[in-house]
C-alpha cells in the first residue's frame, strides 16, 4: 500500500481562467505522493451488531487496530458525517498526515433509482463531502479510496465538490487552493474511468461558471468568445457565430424581434463535431439546441424586480449544451452532433418588440407577441428551424430555463421533459438515473395548443392559458416541428427553469447556478454511442 500511494497518479485541477476570459487547459496527470487519505465508513447491520461486530464497518482494510478503534467511538456517527484523523500509525507510507473518514449512505437519491445508481450517487456525495473537509484542512494531494466506488463517480464528486464560483471575486485571506486527488489503488480501468469523471464533472463546472458569470461578462458575444475559447480550436470541431445582417439574412424575425431593445447584438452560434469514423454523408446522431438569454429583464412585459438579478442565468440552456458539447468532443464518442444557440438579451427600451405585435419566424409562420417575457420559445422557434432545415438530424434536443410554471410543478428536482417518442424519453430517463439528474415525462397534447391558435393577427400567440404554461411552451415548440418537412426527427424539449439554480449546497450539489443537466446529456450520448 506505501508503494502505491507513493506512485499513485493525481489529477492535476487545470488553472480555469487567467483573467476573465477562460483559458481551457487539458486535464493532466501526474506522479505525486499524498499527505491526506479519504476512506469510508457505513453501518453494520442489525445482526451483526447483535452478534457484537462492530457497528461501522470500514470499507476497507489499511487501517491499524487503533484507527478502527477510533472509528468505532463514532457509534452515533450517521451518513454524512465526516470526521478526520491526524498523525495515526497507518500502513499508507511517508508523508501522509491525516485519514478523513466518510459515512456512506443507503438512501435512494430518488424513488425509482436502482441499486447501481444508489451506489453511483453514494460514491459522489462521500468524495465530494471527503474532499470539501480535505480542502478547508489545507490537503495539497489526496488518495480518495476506490471502495468508496467507481473511479467515475468519486472523481465526478470530488471534482463537482471542489467547484466554487470565482471569476468576478477577491480571494478571501483564508482561501484555500483546491488540493490534487487521486483514486487508489489504481488500475487502467480505474484510469480511464477517472478521465472520464474528471471531463464529465468538468463540463457541469463550465455550465455552473457561465450561468453565474453576472449579465454585462456575459452578454451575448461573450458567450461567443467562451465558446470559442472551450472548443473552436478542439479537434473535430467546427464553430461560427453569426449577427444582426445573417439572422436578417436567414429570415430569423423571432431572434431579431426579441434581440432588439438591447444594445448588445444578437449572436447566432452552430457548432459541429464528427467524431471517430463519421464520415460527411452521413446525418447528426443528435442536434442539441440551447435557449441563450443572456439577461432576460422581460422586455416591455417587465419582470418584477426582486430576484431578477438571477436571469442572468436565463442562458442555462446554451450553457449545458455548450458544455456536454464540449464533454463529447472531449471524450471523442463516435458520434456526429450539432450544436445551434440563438444569444440575445430581453430588455424594454424604445425599441423592444411590443405585445400585439407580430413577428414572421424563420419557418413562415407568424407569431403574436401577447407577452414580451415568453421570449425564449420565440428564439428556440427559429433554432429549431434552421437545425431541421441544415442538418436534418436523426434526434433533436433542446434545453431551455423556459417557464416559471416548471418550478411549480416540479420544484428544483426533476428537469421537465417533453417528448413524442417513447424510444427517446426512456433513454434520456436511465441517462438521468446514472447521473442522478433525473427527468419527469410531462403531456404533450393539442389541447394545451389551443389557446395559442385564436390570434387575430397571426398563425399563434405566444403564450396560452395559465393554467398548464409548461405544457402550452412545448406544444408551441413542438409545432414548429411537427410541421416541418424534415418527418423522422425524435424531438425532445427539456424545461430546465426548475434544476436552474440550488438554495442550499448539500454534497456535489453547490449552491448557486448548478449546470444540470449537462451530465445527463453526457451519459444520454455515452449510451447513444456504445
Amino acid at each position: 500500500m506505501a508503494l502505491l500511494l507513493r506512485s499513485a497518479r493525481v489529477l492535476a485541477r487545470a488553472p480555469l481562467r487567467t483573467t476573465l476570459r477562460r483559458t481551457y487547459a487539458s486535464q493532466g496527470e501526474e506522479e505525486a505522493s499524498f499527505d491526506t487519505v479519504i476512506t469510508g465508513f457505513r453501518r453494520a447491520s442489525d445482526e451483526q451488531v447483535k452478534n457484537g461486530n462492530p457497528k461501522f464497518t470500514l470499507t476497507n482494510e489499511v487501517f491499524n487496530t487503533d484507527v478502527v478503534l477510533k472509528t468505532l467511538e463514532l457509534a452515533d456517527a450517521k451518513a454524512g458525517s465526516v470526521e478526520t484523523f491526524f498523525n495515526t500509525n497507518v500502513n499508507t507510507g511517508e508523508g501522509v498526515s491525516r485519514i478523513i473518514a466518510v459515512g456512506i449512505a443507503d438512501a435512494k437519491p430518488f424513488p425509482d433509482a436502482e441499486e447501481k445508481h444508489v451506489k453511483i450517487h453514494n460514491a459522489r456525495m462521500a468524495a465530494a463531502l471527503g474532499m470539501k473537509k480535505a480542502r478547508a484542512q489545507g490537503a495539497k494531494i489526496v488518495a480518495l479510496e476506490n471502495s468508496l466506488g467507481s473511479a467515475q463517480a468519486i472523481v465526478e464528486g470530488a471534482e463537482l465538490g471542489l467547484y466554487e464560483y470565482t471569476t468576478t471575486k477577491t480571494k478571501s485571506a483564508d482561501w484555500k487552493e483546491p488540493p490534487k486527488y487521486g483514486v487508489f489503488p489504481p488500475t487502467e480501468d480505474g484510469l480511464k474511468c477517472m478521465r472520464n469523471g474528471k471531463v464529465q464533472a468538468t463540463a457541469q463546472n463550465i455550465a455552473r461558471r457561465l450561468m453565474e458569470t453576472p449579465a454585462n461578462m456575459m452578454t451575448p458575444k461573450m458567450f461567443v468568445e467562451e465558446a470559442q475559447a472551450l472548443v473552436g480550436e478542439m479537434g473535430m470541431v467546427t464553430l461560427n457565430a453569426y449577427g444582426r445582417d445573417w439572422l436578417a439574412k436567414e429570415n430569423m424575425g423571432a431572434v431579431l424581434a426579441v434581440g432588439r431593445g438591447s444594445v448588445e447584438e444578437p449572436q447566432f452560434l452552430v457548432a459541429e463535431y464528427r467524431g471517430p469514423k463519421k464520415v460527411e454523408s452521413t446525418k447528426p446522431d443528435f442536434a442539441l439546441v440551447g435557449k441563450g438569454v443572456t439577461f432576460d429583464a422581460g422586455g416591455i412585459s417587465i419582470k418584477p424586480s426582486a430576484g431578477m438579478a438571477m436571469m442572468r442565468g436565463d442562458m442555462g440552456g446554451a450553457a449545458v449544451t455548450l458544455a456536454a458539447f464540449y464533454a463529447i468532443a472531449a471524450l471523442e464518442l463516435p458520434l456526429h452532433v450539432t450544436l445551434t444557440i440563438p444569444l440575445v438579451e430581453n430588455l424594454p427600451s424604445g425599441n423592444s418588440v411590443k405585445p400585439g405585435d407580430v413577428v414572421r419566424t424563420r419557418s413562415g409562420m407568424t407569431v403574436e407577441v401577447d407577452n414580451t417575457d415568453a421570449e425564449g420559445r420565440l428564439i428556440l422557434a427559429d433554432a429549431i428551424t434552421y437545425t431541421l432545415d441544415t442538418f436534418a438530424p436523426k434526434r433533436l434536443v433542446d434545453v431551455a430555463t423556459l417557464t416559471g410554471a416548471t418550478v411549480v410543478a416540479l420544484g428544483d428536482v426533476y428537469t421537465a421533459m417533453y417528448t413524442p417518442s417513447d424510444k427517446m424519453a426512456n433513454g434520456l430517463r436511465v441517462a438521468g438515473m446514472e447521473a442522478t439528474d433525473p427527468v419527469w415525462r410531462m403531456p404533450l397534447h393539442d389541447a394545451y395548443l389551443k389557446a395559442m391558435k385564436k390570434s387575430a393577427t397571426a398563425d399563434l400567440i405566444n403564450v396560452g392559458s395559465r393554467e398548464g404554461g409548461a405544457n402550452s411552451a412545448a406544444m408551441f415548440l413542438y409545432e414548429f416541428v411537427r410541421k416541418h418537412e424534415v418527418k423522422d426527427v425524435d424531438w425532445c424539449h427539456l424545461d430546465i427553469a426548475g434544476v436552474m439554480d440550488s438554495k442550499a449546497a448539500e454534497g456535489y450539489n453547490n449552491k448557486g447556478m448548478t449546470g444540470r443537466p449537462t451530465r445527463m446529456l453526457i451519459a444520454w450520448a455515452n449510451g447513444l454511442a456504445n
